[in-house]
This record gives C-alpha cells, structure tokens and sequence, in this order.
C-alpha cells in the first residue's frame, strides 16, 4: 500500500469532485506498492518579475528513483473539441488542456530551480467519461488521458507509464521539495501543541455520534482502543450533564488518572476511584480524620470489608445519580459494577416506566480489553448494553501504530489515525543481570529525546516493574536530572505526595490512562512473554504523543524479535 500525505482520513470532501478525487487517491493508495507515495492538493508558486503565478496539483504520484506523475482529475462531463477539453463551472467554462499545461510547467519550472533532475509526466483523469481510441487534442496525447476504463485498474496503468523506478537517494529530496520542507530544527513545543489540538479535532467523532445513541436499556458501553477520544467522550457527558442539572459522577480504576480527570472535569461533578469511594465511606462511618489509608497498609481483606460497607451504605442511601460513567472498566470486578449500578436513578425503574431519554442520562462503560493488566479479571459480559467500537488510534504517531501491528500485541490490529507520521520507537538493550546497565540506558533515552527538542517536562520514563520493585523509583537522581516520583504517601487533603526535582518516573500502571509527547519506556524484563505483557507493552507505546524511547533486557528483545518471524 502506498503511503499518502496529507493521511486520507484527514480529508474531507465537501463536493462531487472532491469525492472523486479522494476516491481516485484511496485506490491508487491500495493498489500501488509501499515504493511509491502519493501527495493530495499539492500548493505551488511560480515566482515572475512582475507577478505570482499559483496553481494546485490534485494528486502527485512519487516512485523510487524520484520520479513523478501529475494527476488532474475531473469529475463529471466535459467537452472534447477541436479547440481542446473544455469542463463547465457554473456558468464559466475553462479549457482544461490549458490549465494543465501551466500547471504542468509551473512544476517543471520549480523542480529545474531546485537543482531535482527527474522525470515528470502528466495525467488528465476522467473517472466519469469515456473517451475514444482516437480521441486526443494538441494539448493531450491521447496516451496521457486516462477515462473510466483506465480508472478501474488506475495504478496498473500509472505503473505502465511511469514505472516503479530503481530506489535512488533522489526520492527523499523530492520528498521534502513537496512537503515543503525546509532544513531547520523542528520546535518541538509548537508541534506537540498543534498536533494537541489536531488530535483532540480528529477523535471527535465518539463525542459526536454516542450521545446520539438511543440505549433502550440506558446502558452504553464503548469499547474504544487507547487514543480513540475515551477520555474526551467522558468529559463531553459530564458537561452536558452539569449543563442541563443533572447529577453526574465518572469513576475509573486508577488513582492517577482519576487525578487528573478531577482537574479537568465539571467541578460539580464527583471523580472519584471505586476504591477511593469505598474508602472514604469507611472513614466517614468511623469519623476518622486518616481518609484513605496509605497502600502499604492496605490488605485485601481491609478492602473486602470496605466494599462490603460501601455496598451496604448505598443500600440504605439509594440512587442518587442521572449520570454515571465508568472508565477502565476492564479492570472493574462484576461485584463492583452492580454496586455501582444502583446509584443511577433511571436504572431502579421498571423499563416500562422510565422516561424518554433526552441528553446524556444512564450509564455509560468505557473500556479497551486490550488495557486490562490485572490477569484475575474476566471480561464482564453486559448483555442490555448497546456497544460501540472503535479501533482507530488517534494519538500514537503512525510508525508506533505500525510498529504495535507488526508486533501483533492486539488483535484486531489497531488502525493509525494520526497526522502525526514519527519515527519508529528506539530499542535500547542491556544485559539483564545489570541493573547499572539498564539505568545507563535509561539515561541515553532521556538525553535522545532532550537532543530531538524537547524540554524535560514533555518527557515521561515510565517503569515496566511496580513501585516495590522497580530500581528507577528508588532513586532521586538519575544522570543529571532531580526526579520526581510518587513517594507512597498523601497529604492532609489526600493528594499524592510527590518529589521534589524535573524529570517525572512513573509505573506504567499509574501512567495508564495518560499521555506525554515524549516517553521512555523502561526496566523492560521478563523471563517469558506472556498475554499479560504483551498488553503491558501496548499500553506503555501508546503513552507517547510524538516519540517513544524503549529499554528493555536481551531476553526480551529476543521474544520480541520472535514475534517478527
């Protein structure tokens, strides 16, 4: 498959003819081979004495060796005379010939002044007309017009004409001569915010299509994969909800990301973590000033007791939500999603009794199974849900998504839907019995991405192995950077106590459910590979907005390089 810039899924027709076009671009990009790359609506400038000439290619075919093919496509009905190819706009009517001749040396004119000697031709494709053997003008030969015959097998014909080319170092130029690239250093900090906001705009369509989403049931459950737009849907309910006064909560498995959630979310709203809701009725019960107790101190049996009082408290306290969302539910417990069911008010009526829905009302389960690091749970099966899915990755830059395909650590493989192309993850190794091998390593990553742009606090190294055994978490220094970690303690409001330095180290499992433009992953080690890590290492190589640094132990790498045969 041929790789195409701008990314197809980018592109929006607003018209016939630029559906056309994108259709004519989707099958080119299926047919032709990964040697070739394809440039949609192509901007250039032709610089005269006296004036500016401008012009816009719809696709541009790049082979191998650097060579290119010109394609002016033109939907619907046009005029062959002997005056030449006339198409209607309106009430204008332009010769096509023309233009594609001006278009054509306007090309020829900034490729010779940019020193790139390659082969270039030039296309007039009519997906809707027909067009005679015999049927060519002054303008177009004949064997450069391309009718709806030639468009049901268009990259064998492109392929006949201009060929594949042998692979010669004058591609990449004529890549950046159409990228408009320029050589200077990248500012890291404006991209990161643009591609913020680029992505936030293209994983809007969860926000967009599930509110319309009638549930009979009032249960819908979303099943999106890491960088779908989860955490944007979320945000988007509860503020719909506080804005027509309804009573909303979101509750998720992970301390952090419930954190982070509380800062950005509708303050009217409560954000809490089941465990923090069990804890904190507990203290309430006992009027103790200690809320939450510290994790070390934590049994399973403590929290047993803890969600069995909770569960009693809700019984006598009844329902008391309009709005309930439940993220990371792949991580819940059967038990806790029923005690958690009957704080929605809408869902204690019989069905036949509840009111018309209208705005966001119910319950609503987030949820990505390819997530869940906890072997103990079992996948909850919710049958009066209605249930959406969506494989499509719009945070991971493309070559990471690539990268988790070849890989195979989910199935369904995930499909990139970032603008964002990247590079492909750096694999860093040390031998395993070496722990100071592995935090030389870890140092290299750090200092690889400061080298690519970026400032200390758009990075984060995330550790594979938890916070009783991960060596990084003990430090308070790595190479020449103060760290800042998670000290195992709160403070008086229960907020996490952190250290004080620049350079954040994480567990993989509190980082889940964030993001960073720049992550390494590292203390990767394993003595066998297994379902558990495989999803482990999906979730740490989605963390990454722009670029992902790897160190794992050889052992590792070589189950991972088995993975490839």
């Amino acid at each position: 498959m041929a790789r195409v810039t701008p990314p197809i899924h980018t592109i929006k027709a607003m018209s016939h003819g630029e559906y056309t076009e994108i259709s004519v671009l989707q099958s080119l990009a299926d047919e032709l081979p990964d040697t070739f790359e394809l440039f949609h609506s192509v901007d250039w400038t032709q610089v005269h004495p006296t004036s500016d000439r401008h012009g816009e290619i719809d696709i541009i075919v790049l082979n191998q060796s650097g060579d290119l093919a010109l394609l002016e496509v033109k939907a619907g009905e046009l005029r062959i005379t002997d005056q030449g190819l006339f198409k209607s706009y309106g009430n204008d009517l332009r010769n096509v010939g023309s233009q594609a001749h001006w278009q054509f040396k306007g090309i020829q004119h900034r490729l010779r002044n940019a020193g790139l000697d390659v082969r270039l031709m030039h296309f007039l494709v009519l997906p809707d007309a027909t067009v005679g053997t015999e049927a060519a003008t002054i303008g177009f030969p004949r064997e450069r017009l391309l009718d709806s015959s030639d468009c049901q097998n268009l990259a064998r014909a492109i392929l006949a004409r201009l060929g594949s080319g042998q692979p010669s170092d004058l591609k990449e130029r004529v890549q950046a001569f159409l990228q408009d690239r320029l050589q200077c250093k990248v500012e890291v900090g404006t991209l990161a915010g643009a591609l913020q906001s680029w992505t936030h705009f293209l994983s809007e369509g969860l926000t967009e299509w599930v509110p319309r989403i009638h549930a009979p049931s009032r249960i819908v459950r979303i099943q999106g994969t890491a960088g779908s737009g989860k955490t944007q849907l979320a945000l988007s309910l509860l503020r719909q909800a506080v804005a027509q006064g309804r009573r909303a909560a979101y509750v998720c498995f992970n301390r952090p990301l419930a954190d982070h959630m509380r800062e950005i979310a509708p303050a009217r709203c409560e954000v809490q973590t089941f465990h923090q809701l069990c804890w904190h009725e507990t203290a309430a019960k006992e009027s103790s000033a200690q809320g939450e107790p510290q994790a070390a101190a934590v049994s399973s049996a403590d929290f047993a007791e803890a969600v069995n009082h909770y569960r009693r408290h809700l019984a006598e306290a009844g329902a008391d939500l309009d709005l309930l969302l439940i993220d990371e539910l792949q991580d819940f417990t059967a038990d806790w999603l029923q005690i958690l069911v009957s704080r929605v008010r809408v869902l204690q009526l019989p069905e036949e009794i509840r009111p018309p829905g209208h705005g966001p009302e119910g319950l609503y389960l987030l949820d990505d199974p390819d997530q869940c690091l906890y072997p103990d749970r079992e996948e909850l099966d919710i049958t009066e849900a209605v249930i959406v899915t969506c494989r499509d990755n719009h945070r991971s830059p493309r070559l990471v998504v690539d990268t988790i395909n070849h890989l195979q650590l989910v199935q369904p493989p995930i499909t990139a839907r970032s603008p964002f192309p990247g590079e492909m993850p750096t694999f860093r190794t040390w031998k395993s019995a070496s722990v100071e091998a592995m935090k030389a390593r870890t140092t290299d990553a750090v200092q690889a991405c400061l080298d690519k742009g970026f400032q200390l606090n758009q990075i984060a190294v995330l550790s594979w192995r938890g916070m009783d055994r991960s060596q990084l978490l003990k430090l308070d220094q790595l190479g020449a950077w103060r760290v800042t970690r998670y000290s195992g303690q709160f403070d008086d409001q229960q907020r996490p106590i952190h250290t004080q330095g620049h350079l954040r180290i994480e567990t993989l499992r509190r980082f889940k459910g964030q993001s960073a433009p720049a992550i390494v992953l590292t203390e990767i080690d394993e003595e066998s590979w297994t379902d558990l890590h495989r999803r482990m290492l999906f979730v740490g190589m989605t963390r990454a907005s722009m670029h992902l640094e790897m160190v794992l132990s050889d052992r590792v790498e070589q189950q991972l390089m088995q993975q490839l045969e």
